[in-house]
């Protein structure tokens, strides 16, 4: 989750959101940003190589929501997450891999010294 900080014009505006240039792979940061829609905006990265001077445009989007907000907007209707399907497994089910027993299992010591 990127930091907000500071407001321009009621909004929150992009701070410290760095990303690597795909060129020299040094530190880039967000030198602008355009929201689109409100679930999808266009971020302008420049590298903070002097050497390199790569610029170029990212995209953010929105994929799900993970909790639901607590001042939901009027008419924005987010996708919310959902685990897949199928009944849940306890934790120590036998269904994956097996499992060595731990060395200092008591059964196994009792079994070797009797």
């Amino acid at each position: 989750m990127p930091k907000l900080s500071g407001r321009t014009r009621g909004r929150p505006t992009v701070r410290n959101v760095f990303s690597r240039c795909p060129h020299c792979d040094w530190i880039a940061r967000v030198a602008s940003r355009k929201s689109i829609t409100a679930t999808y905006d266009e971020l302008f990265y420049e590298c903070r190589n002097f050497d390199c001077g790569h610029r170029w445009k990212a995209a953010l989007s929105f994929v799900h929501t993970l909790a639901p907000s607590a001042t939901p907007k009027p008419g924005l209707d987010l996708p919310v997450y959902t685990r897949p399907a199928g009944p849940p497994r306890p934790a120590n089910d036998p269904g994956g891999p097996e499992v060595p027993r731990p060395a200092n299992d008591d059964v196994t010591r009792a079994s070797a010294t009797g």
